[in-house]
């Protein structure tokens, strides 16, 4: 017999309506779930590549007599010593260091990668931040992203800012007859403390690599690092760090590797006060360059923000969230940054527990009391006064 065919029901308004609320209820609980996921997925490349760092770092140093890469008078000793590089924005330069603090290009050519190192020091400054941006022309917007060598560990892939180079002021277009253009601001910033060589002719005396003696220069004309392995004389005071003329910036002075910070998560130099990120691209690159910073325990002396001009909180003026900007990882709530330590552990920290001077400072370095933040100054033991050139100051020591 043959059977007539069933009649299938059409869905109702009602039906659609009641499958797109199921739909849209699904995607409102995936996509968080989604993001998430990404965030997670992005930190631990970030983790990976520290790592990488670390590892990289910690065969540098044994090559190197333990000292730490990043060091002005270690990874970049032939920098120091080259007269050319006195034109600040010396583009043929001795060794492979493009600035006195930089650790990135000494640990990419021979260790990160096998690819023979660029002759110039624009070239090898721009490859050690892994990627450089390319603005359509007339609206300024970024059309693409090169990639100008293979240091892809270098950068953190959350690390989005554009930063421009900056010579006697910022200059959007980069800096003519160089490879100094707008580019992917730098990743990791080394702790600066762990690398200053101290030799002091007083205990009030500025560390070596700042001042008009930045580059160490003697009346012989070259710098010629101590080598003495004796612990630091501590005269301390002043309001400012003080380590002895001895200070040898080596593995043996950190104290102990796995709480003190090597690398962390930021980007110099940025500030409250201003409205973006830059680099300093001339060869004497002060006070760390883009590479090293004193660490995110201290205020900056020039801000009116908190921490310094790598790892700064708040809103810049023009309302970019600069916290974030260093400290990529975490929830919406709570910025986080990895931390490499030097026995090459990678931590995730979140801005409050970073502040911890002990993780920034060597060991035995004495501090000015009022320099430590609230939330740890009883943790310091007090080593009473001292008589600076101003007046007595408290000081503490670090362990």
């Amino acid at each position: 017999m043959h059977r007539r065919p069933r009649r299938r029901r059409a869905f109702t308004l009602p039906d659609l309506l009641g499958a797109l609320g199921a739909v849209a209820a699904l995607g409102a609980i995936a996509v968080p779930a989604v993001s998430q996921l990404a965030r997670a997925d992005l930190a631990a490349q970030n983790r990976a590549n520290l790592m990488t760092i670390g590892q990289a770092a910690a065969q540098w140093s044994a090559d190197h007599q333990d000292l730490i890469v990043g060091a002005p008078g270690a990874s970049a000793r032939e920098l120091l010593n080259d007269p050319a590089a006195l034109d600040g924005l010396a583009l043929h330069t001795a060794g492979l260091a493009t600035q006195p603090f930089d650790w990135a290009s000494p640990l990419a050519w021979g260790y990160l990668t096998q690819a023979p190192p660029p002759e110039r020091r624009d070239e090898r400054f721009v490859r050690a931040f892994g990627l450089v941006p390319v603005f359509n022309k007339g609206d300024g917007e970024i059309a693409d992203l090169t990639h100008p060598g293979p240091l892809g560990v270098l950068r953190d892939p959350a690390q989005h800012e554009i930063s421009l180079p900056y010579r006697d002021g910022v200059l959007p277009d980069g800096v003519e007859g160089t490879y100094f253009t707008p580019q992917i601001a730098s990743s990791y910033i080394a702790a600066r403390e762990f690398l200053w060589w101290g030799r002091r002719q007083s205990p009030f005396d500025a560390p070596r690599w700042t001042g008009p003696d930045f580059w160490g220069r003697e009346q012989s004309g070259t710098f010629q690092a101590s080598s003495s392995s004796a612990w630091p004389d501590l005269p301390g005071g002043d309001g400012h760090l003080a380590r002895g003329r001895a200070y040898r910036p080596g593995i043996e002075r950190v104290g102990d590797p796995s709480r003190k910070i090597q690398i962390a998560d930021g980007t110099r130099f940025q500030h409250r006060l201003e409205f973006g990120v830059d680099h300093d691209v001339d060869a004497t690159g002060a006070f760390g360059g883009p590479f090293a910073d004193i660490g995110a325990w201290a205020d900056h002396e020039d801000a009116e923000s908190t921490l310094t001009r790598a790892w700064p909180s708040g809103l810049n003026q023009s309302g970019q969230d600069m916290t974030r900007i260093s400290f990529r990882h975490g929830d919406a709530q709570t910025p986080r940054g990895h931390t490499l330590r030097f026995d090459g552990s990678v931590l995730l920290m979140d801005i409050e527990g970073a502040r911890d001077p002990a993780l920034w400072l060597p060991r035995g370095t004495l501090i000015d009391v009022n320099l430590l933040p609230d939330l740890f100054r009883d943790q310091y033991e007090q080593e009473g006064d001292i008589l600076g050139p101003d007046a007595f100051v408290s000081r503490a020591i670090i362990w």
